[in-house]
C-alpha cells in the first residue's frame, strides 16, 4: 500500500498491507497536515513489527508501535498512536504496560519465543533461521568478554581492557538485532546497556583487584563468538577486525590452550603484534588516506629518506591501534607506532613535532599508482628516478611492503 490512505484505517486494509508486502511503508494522513509513516519489519518468525515515525525525520523519531501474527492474523501490543488511527483493534491486542518502543520491543520478543518453542513457528528460511544461531553464540560470548575485561582489569592491563572493549562494541553493532536497522534509537539503549554493565564490572575489579569468576566455558564461548564474528568479516574484507579477534584469542589461548580447537573458521589467523594489512608493495600498487582534510599516502613501515620523494613531507602515525590513531608526529615513536604518511603538504608546523589527530584519520581501500595519485590531487608527478635505482640496488633498509 504504497499510496497515501487517510485515516481512519481499516483493520483489513492493514492486514493486507502487511501480509502482502507491497510496500515497505505506508503513509496514513490524520488531516490535512499531520502524517504517520507506518513501516513494516519481518524480524521474526511470521511475526511482523510495526514501527511509526514522522516523514522527512524517519531515522530520528522512529518508534516501535506494535507487532502483527501472520498465522493468527492478529495483532499484539498496538500503542495508542496506532490504535488511535486503525479501526478494529480489539482492547486485548493493545499494549497493556507502556506505550515506549522499548516496552513494545520486549514484550514482543516474549511472544516469538514463545511463538517459536510452543506453537511450531519456523524462521522464514535457513539463512535466517542459521543468522540467529550465529547471533545467539556472539552474544552468549559478549557477555563473556564483561567478565573478562574484569579480570584483565583486576590485573592492572588496561590496554587489553580498552581492546577487548573497541571490539566488543563492534561486534555489538555488527550482530545487531535486525529490528535495529530501523529502530536506531532502540541500539543507543542497547549499546548504553552493555557498556554500562561493561565499564561498571571494570571499575570495580580495578578499585578491588579482585574479578569475577571467569571458567574456561566462558572462555570457549568468546572464542567461538571471535570465530563467527572473524569468518563474518573476511567476506567484508575487514582486516582489520580479523586481527582484533586474532589479538584477543591469542591472549585468551595463552591462558586456555585446551580450546585451541575452537578458534578456527574461514579466515587468516593474524597474530602480529601491530595491524600490518595496509600501506604499498611499490609506488605503482599505494594506498591513500585522509588526513586533516588531505590526501596522503598511508605505508605500514617508516619510509627511508632515501625514498621519500623532493619536495614531499614525511609523518608518522601513533595511537593504541590502527582505528584509534590519536597523534601525528615528525619522528618515528618509541611507542604506540601505527604507520607512516607522506605528504606534499607541511602537516605539522616547522617549530612543533608533533599534533593532535583524533578522528582526522581515514584509510581508503584500493590502490593506485603515484602517477595516478598525483593526477588526482592534480600535482605534477615527482622525479623518482633515484628512488628506483635505490630499490633496484638494495642499499637501503627496510622497504615499503603490505604484509599479507
Amino acid at each position: 500500500m504504497q499510496e497515501p490512505v487517510h485515516a481512519p484505517v481499516s483493520r483489513k486494509a492493514l492486514q493486507e498491507w502487511l501480509e502482502d508486502r507491497y510496500g515497505i511503508f505506508m503513509d496514513v494522513y490524520q488531516g490535512e497536515n499531520t502524517v504517520l509513516r507506518l513501516t513494516n519489519e519481518t524480524c521474526f518468525p511470521e511475526i511482523n513489527v510495526l514501527c511509526v515515525g514522522e516523514v522527512g525525520k524517519f531515522t530520528d523519531t522512529v518508534e516501535i508501535c506494535g507487532m502483527y501474527d501472520k498465522r493468527t492474523r492478529e495483532f499484539r501490543f498496538v500503542s495508542n498512536q496506532l490504535s488511535s488511527i486503525i479501526n478494529g483493534i480489539s482492547k486485548e491486542e493493545r499494549c497493556s504496560d507502556s506505550d515506549q518502543s522499548e516496552s513494545i520491543y520486549a514484550g514482543i520478543c516474549r511472544y516469538a519465543k514463545q511463538a517459536v518453542e510452543q506453537r511450531g513457528y519456523t524462521f522464514e528460511d535457513s539463512t535466517s533461521e542459521l543468522y540467529a544461531g550465529l547471533r545467539q553464540a556472539v552474544q552468549t560470548g559478549l557477555s563473556a568478554m564483561i567478565d573478562y575485561a574484569a579480570v584483565l582489569s583486576a590485573r592492572g592491563e588496561q590496554n587489553a581492557v580498552l581492546d577487548t572493549r573497541d571490539l566488543a562494541i563492534e561486534m555489538l553493532y555488527f550482530w545487531r538485532d535486525s529490528i535495529y536497522h530501523t529502530y536506531e534509537k532502540g541500539l543507543v539503549g542497547v549499546e548504553r546497556q552493555y557498556t554500562g554493565k561493561f565499564d561498571q564490572a571494570v571499575r570495580l575489579a580495578e578499585r578491588t583487584r579482585q574479578a569475577p569468576a571467569f571458567s574456561g566455558e566462558k572462555a570457549g564461548d568468546i572464542l567461538q563468538s571471535l570465530t563467527i564474528h572473524a569468518t563474518e568479516v573476511t567476506d567484508n574484507e575487514d582486516a582489520f577486525s580479523v586481527w582484533e579477534c586474532c589479538r584477543l584469542a591469542k591472549r585468551l589461548l595463552e591462558e586456555y590452550p585446551q580450546y585451541k580447537g575452537i578458534f578456527c573458521g574461514d579466515f587468516t589467523v593474524d597474530e602480529s603484534e601491530r595491524f600490518m594489512k595496509f600501506g604499498s608493495k611499490d609506488w605503482d600498487h599505494l594506498q591513500t588516506g585522509s588526513l586533516l582534510g588531505k590526501e596522503v599516502l598511508v605505508f605500514n613501515s617508516p619510509v627511508p629518506d632515501e625514498q621519500i620523494p623532493e619536495g614531499w613531507h614525511s609523518y608518522h602515525l601513533a595511537g593504541r591501534n590502527f582505528e584509534q590513531i590519536d597523534k601525528l608526529l615528525k619522528a618515528v615513536p618509541e611507542n604506540g607506532y601505527v604507520g607512516t604518511v607522506l605528504s606534499p603538504h607541511i602537516l605539522i608546523r616547522a617549530s612543533y613535532q608533533s599534533r593532535q589527530i583524533r578522528d582526522q584519520f581515514l584509510c581508503h581501500y584500493g590502490y593506485t599508482s603515484l602517477a595516478e595519485y598525483c593526477q588526482q590531487i592534480h600535482l605534477p608527478q615527482p622525479d623518482m628516478s633515484g628512488i628506483a635505482s635505490v630499490q633496484q640496488e638494495g642499499s637501503v633498509g627496510p622497504q615499503m611492503e603490505m604484509l599479507l
